[in-house]
């Protein structure tokens, strides 16, 4: 395997849900009661993970802490998450997610005709599915088609089907500023991480957003052994 420009490590997050929630497990057997923040956090970081994977009991946990009194200061996050769970699920979002893993993987070994041949046919199944158009744009970004992966995103951005979830049209405006910033075309590049500050602060994007406005986006060196 080849040294690589990009940036691939978030999506080793997608490859470490089941390991994580695994690893999780332990303490939430044992049921520790000290400090008193440990397993109610515990709880909903699992419920979390396997909500990801779409996992059918992703919701038994954050219902272990409403059931506790003693829990009281976390039942807010435990009903926002069960929330979530339920419009993921309802929308058929979840299912996907999961479906796609597969594919995430070659592109994590950075087998990229595999993946792009694994995206593609799930786009045959699932004509215009938002995510599925998000990681083919993707991929044409990690694989340095900056023009390909500007277009395939501004494509998605110009989607106003309800059906499209939040991540993937802040996503979307992230990797476009980071072409623009690949580009040296950084006063579009500040706009749109603006635009990300300003209207999604709820998702992950927020915080690469920040970092983008404070320095340009510059490719990751990864040592592929």
């Amino acid at each position: 395997m080849s040294k690589q420009t990009v940036p691939l490590l978030c999506f080793f997050f997608f490859l470490t849900l089941s390991p994580a929630a695994a690893a999780l497990t332990p303490v939430v057997d044992t049921a520790v009661q000290k400090p008193q923040w440990v397993l109610p956090r515990f709880l909903l970081r699992r419920a979390d993970y396997r909500a990801w994977l779409n996992d059918p009991q992703a919701g038994d946990d954050a219902r272990r802490i409403l059931a506790q009194k003693q829990w009281k200061s976390w039942h807010g996050d435990a009903k926002q998450l069960l929330r979530r769970i339920e419009k993921r699920r309802a929308s058929g979002e979840a299912a996907r997610y999961a479906e796609l893993l597969p594919g995430h993987r070659l592109v994590v070994e950075q087998r990229w005709e595999e993946g792009a041949q694994f995206y593609q046919r799930k786009l045959q199944q699932h004509p215009g599915d938002w995510q599925v158009r998000y990681r083919l744009a993707w991929l044409a970004f990690a694989r340095g088609r900056l023009e390909q992966a500007a277009a395939a995103f501004s494509q998605i951005l110009r989607g106003k089907s309800r059906e499209m979830p939040d991540w993937v049209r802040a996503s979307s405006l992230l990797y476009l500023a980071r072409v623009h910033d690949l580009q040296g075309e950084r006063e579009q590049a500040v706009k749109l991480y603006e635009k990300i500050v300003d209207d999604y602060e709820d998702l992950s994007a927020h915080q690469s957003a920040q970092l983008g406005l404070v320095t340009p986006y510059r490719r990751v060196k990864l040592d592929a052994r």
